[in-house]
């Protein structure tokens, strides 16, 4: 009986995924067609609605919505759905676009030179090179246990192992590219301290991209020009897939 009630669960859940994914494939394809008929406003509500979900439908999608942004004025909105495209696709040809709108509307955090460069190198390869760190460590690992099934001294792969474990492990916890959000906020307090009564630093404008250093309640850590400092968690927008 548990058998039969457990498939049925099974099935039901599947069965709802694939209606909802048929769901948001009619609507995407009716968005796509209202695109192209320069509906921009009716397709734009759509393509929200979908990405609202947590789905992602395509690429694509996202620089419409980037586009209609533009098109509208609303740069800030159109950086927006261009950091997610860049996140979701790794298409650095985005960059230089990005940069180029950030500088007319004087935003901070867009700056594509070297650094950045290497920076966005470093997170579009980030999981590869956890996984070829772990892929290794296993080889190791299974090296270890041969040698010593074989009655030899497994000491060197178990060493290498070690540094790797330990290269992982530092890579994992302390490696991972920083978190980023764009400042959703017309008139945002970027503070001295995590505390209304501390020194204001700078009121900002929306649209400027930061790095996320830490979060403490309603209060953001980030980096902002070079030095650590302090805005309400909600007057950003994170940005994440």
């Amino acid at each position: 009986m548990l058998k039969i009630i457990k498939s049925f669960l099974i099935f039901t859940v599947l069965t709802i995924g694939s209606i909802q994914g048929q769901d948001i494939n009619e609507d995407l394809r009716i968005a796509d067609s209202l695109f192209q008929q320069k509906k921009y406003t009716e397709s734009f509500k759509i393509y929200d609605a979908i990405l609202s979900t947590g789905t992602m439908a395509s690429n694509r999608m996202l620089l419409k919505m980037a586009y209609i942004k533009e098109g509208l004025g609303e740069d800030n909105d159109a950086l927006y759905y261009l950091n997610l495209y860049y996140l979701s696709s790794q298409d650095e040809t985005v960059l230089p676009k990005m940069e180029e709108m950030a500088i007319k509307n004087g935003l901070e955090g867009y700056s594509y030179d070297d650094t950045n460069a290497l920076d966005s190198l470093y997170r579009k390869h980030y999981l590869d090179m956890a996984s070829v760190l772990a892929g290794l460590a296993l080889v190791l690992f299974i090296l270890v246990i041969v040698f010593r099934i074989k009655g030899k001294n497994p000491t060197s792969p178990a060493l290498f192992l070690s540094f790797l474990l330990i290269g992982f492990f530092l890579l994992v916890n302390w490696g991972s590219p920083q978190d980023r959000a764009i400042i959703n906020d017309q008139r945002a307090y970027i503070m001295k301290g995590p505390s209304p009564g501390s020194g204001i630093v700078e009121v900002v404008k929306k649209g400027h991209r930061v790095d996320v250093l830490d979060k403490n309640d309603v209060w953001t850590t980030i980096l902002w020009e070079g030095q650590r400092a302090y805005i309400l968690e909600n007057s950003l927008q994170p940005l994440d897939i």
